[in-house]
């Protein structure tokens, strides 16, 4: 992928790639079967938005909007902090690919774990392990060996945040009786989305403000300061449900 982008720019190998991913997906639509069989009936149900009523909706949902305001910074930023660093467009590459494969296992313990515990309980470690990751391997990192262990960290953690939307589901539903769990899968969706999409901009004021450059230490002080900080303040917002629920709140 990186060779393609130096060799051909990105339009060509993001075409390259649409093409390649509807070539290799096509033939696999043949197996896509129905987990049960078709009704020969349907039943027209009325659409119920009453779960936009709760409180408890509410705080999950904006939990999760400004969790993704800074979920994809790093996956934004890494491939050139890197860079600034000295290191090579392949190591920037290197730490995507970590943060991917820690997101994989991440999801795998938190979908485990929402099954035995609260769910903010699980968003709580979520943001726990983000935190960490954040303001001690990335704001520390300025060697390759530190970077990796928060790319891992990374996806581990805040990775494994979009598992929680079973459990927010089902919190939800416990509250208000006859809520559909489609309807909240896609709001809940929907947030993650404004989230990915105004943390474009928004990071790229943050990165041009350039705060702490060349005054600060490590990696506070490379420019991306402020992009580190605000990463791992919406990471600890992200599990803020743990707190509320403990006043009372949800």
């Amino acid at each position: 992928m990186s060779s393609m982008l130096s060799r051909y720019g990105f339009r060509t190998t993001l075409r390259a790639y649409a093409v390649a991913l509807t070539v290799l997906s096509l033939p696999l639509l043949y197996f896509v079967k129905p987990r049960v069989p078709l009704a020969q009936t349907s039943l027209h149900r009325q659409l119920d938005l009453n779960f936009l009523l709760s409180s408890t909706f509410w705080i999950l949902q904006c939990c999760n909007i400004v969790q993704g305001l800074g979920y994809f910074i790093p996956t934004i930023y890494l491939p050139t902090y890197v860079e600034s660093l000295g290191m090579n467009r392949i190591e920037g590459s290197l730490m995507l690919a970590l943060v991917n494969l820690g997101a994989v296992f991440g999801t795998i313990w938190a979908g485990a774990l929402i099954d035995r515990i609260h769910v903010s309980t699980v968003m709580a470690l979520c943001s726990i392990g983000a935190v960490c990751a954040v303001f001690v391997f990335w704001g520390l990192g300025v060697s390759l060996p530190l970077l990796c262990i928060f790319s891992l960290s990374y996806g581990l953690s805040a990775g494994a945040f979009t598992a929680n939307y079973t459990g927010m589901v089902q919190e939800v539903k416990n509250k208000v009786v006859g809520a559909d769990a489609g309807l909240i899968i896609g709001f809940l969706s929907a947030g993650r989305g404004i989230g990915a999409v105004v943390s474009g901009p928004l990071s790229e004021t943050l990165y041009g403000m350039s705060t702490w450059k060349g005054q600060a230490k490590l990696g506070y002080g490379t420019g991306y300061g402020l992009l580190i900080v605000f990463t791992g303040v919406t990471a600890a917002a992200g599990g803020a449900s743990w707190l509320l629920r403990r006043v009372g709140w949800t």
